[in-house]
């Protein structure tokens, strides 16, 4: 199964027009959305970035960078699902739905979504943890890329995306 046919199968149809599938963002980021004009070259950016392929390999990529933050969520989603490859990848789409969903309930522009979003954690501690891991040497960059995840999961605006799509994998949606 393709993640994109899962997408359109599973995800909120009041977010299925701003999917985007293999774009340059999606293929570094895998599952991305970009609510904010200045972070993207054009308008046509904002959107839900997600990268297309097999829902199995994905996953097994997802799975094999043993990061201690990634696995203790994939434990999460396996105590409310299978912990099946397709729920997995259905946590993330359903994770990003929720940033999406969020963003249109809010009813302001994406400009207005940004400012109105307490994005501290974002734009100061991973901004430096970024340019840290750039400058890192090879042994400092895992050390540094577990910090960088687990400052970026506990975010309230992450915490709030992932307690939706356990709620959504646990009702077997």
């Amino acid at each position: 199964m393709r993640i994109k046919d899962l997408a359109l199968k599973i995800m909120d149809k009041r977010v299925t027009p701003y999917l985007k599938f293999d774009t340059l963002i999606a293929k570094h980021r895998f599952f991305m959305c970009i609510f904010n004009e200045r972070d993207v070259f054009n308008k046509q950016e904002l959107g839900i970035h997600i990268i297309d392929g097999d829902v199995s390999k994905v996953a097994q990529i997802m799975r094999s960078f043993q990061i201690e933050a990634l696995d203790n969520l994939i434990q999460k989603i396996e105590a409310v699902s299978s912990g099946s490859d397709v729920d997995l990848i259905k946590f993330l789409l359903y994770h990003e739905e929720h940033h999406w969903l969020h963003f249109l309930d809010s009813g302001l522009s994406p400009k207005e979504y940004c400012e109105s979003l307490d994005v501290r954690d974002y734009d100061g501690v991973l901004v430096k943890l970024g340019q840290e891991i750039r400058n890192a040497s090879p042994n400092e960059k895992s050390k540094l890329k577990e910090q960088f995840i687990m400052e970026f999961r506990s975010n309230a605006y992450e915490k709030a995306a992932d307690a939706y799509a356990l709620a959504k994998l646990e009702a077997g949606d």
